[in-house]
């Protein structure tokens, strides 16, 4: 995981300096979340809109206990903590952006309610949650069967875990090979696979709602011109940065895939 790790630390700094980095959010969100917005609406995409769907998905109410499986910047876990008043903790495997989100939570007087390790959401954890998110941080696991079996362990009675993530259908292709690989995906789950792997984990899922229409997407004409020149300059790039530029290909490939209909967006909830 250390590789996966090095990449978000290059991926935070290029976000400070650029302000805005792979497929949304920036550094007044603190989140790279996507963009999204219903289908058909006059309502501006915004990267924190994800926020209100989990809300009210896993029915957040003060003073619970709440995880952030792969928090990144720590966004999340502050717009939530604010509205909802909960009490949690985020790990991220990225020593850069668990600083960044220690320092912001600390800005906002949230320290003392929001702890954040630089940690596996696979490591062992100290106490139970009333509700866990994994926003597109499932994908990363290297199992992510064992990783949802051992996440529902942490769940209190009644606890739900929301699953925001990509999952592909049908056969592997060149794009979801470039996705898989630019964004350290080993083993993308497909919404079949998915909800077989919640059942034997012991949940049970409340709902799905399935996103893939309300992001901001490239056309694929543009998508494909800027993976081509992804790959003519992948040869110059600086090996340290290379990760990066992958991880910018692997989006390219995967909007490319949304466009052809071979990816779901889905909000998957779950409950113990």
């Amino acid at each position: 995981m250390s590789e996966l790790g090095d990449y978000y630390d290059r991926l935070a700094r290029l976000l400070r300096l650029t302000r805005r980095v792979g497929h949304g959010g920036g550094v007044e969100h603190l989140t790279v979340h996507r963009f999204l917005a219903p289908p058909g609406s006059a309502e501006p995409a915004r990267p924190d809109r994800i926020h209100d769907l989990l809300a009210d998905a896993l029915m957040l109410q003060p003073g619970q206990h709440v995880l952030d499986a792969g928090c990144g910047l720590g966004g999340t876990l502050r717009d939530l903590a604010r509205r909802q008043s909960i009490t949690g903790e985020g790990r991220t495997i990225s020593a850069s952006q668990a600083a960044t989100a220690r320092a912001a939570l600390a800005e906002a007087n949230l320290a003392g309610r929001i702890l954040i390790q630089q940690a596996s959401y696979d490591a062992p954890y100290d106490q139970a949650f009333d509700a866990i998110w994994m926003i597109e941080s499932l994908a990363h696991s290297p199992d992510p069967v064992a990783t949802l079996a051992h996440l529902a362990r942490q769940l209190r009675p009644g606890g739900r875990i929301a699953i925001v993530d990509d999952h592909p259908e049908g056969a592997e292709d060149a794009d979801l090979a470039w996705f898989r690989r630019g964004w350290q995906v080993p083993h993308p789950l497909s919404p079949a696979a998915l909800a077989t792997a919640v059942t034997a984990a012991g949940l049970r899922i409340t709902s799905q709602q399935d996103l893939s229409a309300w992001q901001r997407l490239k056309s694929p004409l543009r998508a494909g011109v800027l993976l081509s020149l992804c790959r003519l300059a992948r040869p110059v790039t600086p090996a340290s940065w290379r990760s990066v530029l992958d991880g910018y290909a692997g989006g390219l490939a995967l909007e490319r895939r949304y466009g052809r209909d071979r990816m779901r967006y889905l909000l998957t909830v779950a409950e113990r």
